[in-house]
């Protein structure tokens, strides 16, 4: 039987919970389902991994935290992705590896993509993998430094979006508004101005909406507003 290892993050906010969710309900029965946690711990060595599975199987590695070049400390990951191995270890790993629905954030206090992430996304190619983005421009971000690319990311939709499947009248309709208010300064830079954008996008909208936090700083946020 196939075995298909999945690295996610797992517990770090709300939207790639949700996302893990729709991940492992989905290939929970295509296989021997492994399931390993990126934020518990980064020993995800090539031994580790080869351990586990082999030709043949699957390991698929993402969620939209999955890109971060640094640490909060601002040291430099050897990947350029919180999963700690090193790009040129990729190509000892047995099985095919899939990055999924990989979001890449834009942070005012963000450094430029290092050459390690260009070297980790070569690498997985060179071996057959596949590497999707989500489609909330991430794509659009990452080529403008590796052009070399534009034709080999695949673009996905954020599938944690459709973790929900209920139906609600036309008398009920509502808007759900996910609002990343941790790390506001690092996000968005000044307080005020990202206050009163939101106060004008919520103005526009004519239905009700529902704030759903993204991290459990936004739930203090939201509380106090």
């Amino acid at each position: 039987m196939r075995k298909i290892y999945h690295l996610g993050v797992y517990g770090k906010n709300f939207g790639d919970n949700a996302l893990n969710l729709v991940v492992d309900s989905f290939f929970k029965d295509k296989g021997e389902y492994i399931v390993g946690n990126l934020i518990d711990s980064n020993d995800w060595t090539v031994a580790a991994i080869n351990k586990r599975i082999g030709k043949g199987d699957v390991l698929i590695v993402g969620g939209g935290g999955l890109i971060h070049e640094y640490t909060e400390k601002g040291e430099s990951r050897p990947s350029g992705m919180i999963w700690e191995i090193s790009p040129d270890d990729v190509l000892n790993i047995n099985a095919k590896v899939v990055l999924y629905s990989v979001g890449h954030n834009h942070f005012f206090t963000d450094k430029t993509p290092s050459w390690r992430m260009e070297r980790m996304f070569s690498n997985i190619l060179k071996m057959g993998g596949i590497i999707s983005l989500r489609n909330d421009g991430s794509k659009e971000r990452l080529i403008r430094y590796f052009p070399q690319f534009k034709d080999d990311f695949i673009t996905v939709p954020d599938v944690g979006v459709f973790a929900y499947g209920g139906k609600t009248s036309s008398n009920n309709d509502y808007a759900i508004l996910q609002i990343a208010c941790d790390r506001l300064k690092k996000r968005y830079g000044n307080f005020d101005d990202f206050e009163k954008l939101i106060e004008g996008v919520l103005d526009e909208i004519d239905i009700p909406v529902k704030l759903i936090p993204h991290t459990l700083q936004d739930m203090e946020f939201y509380n106090q507003r």
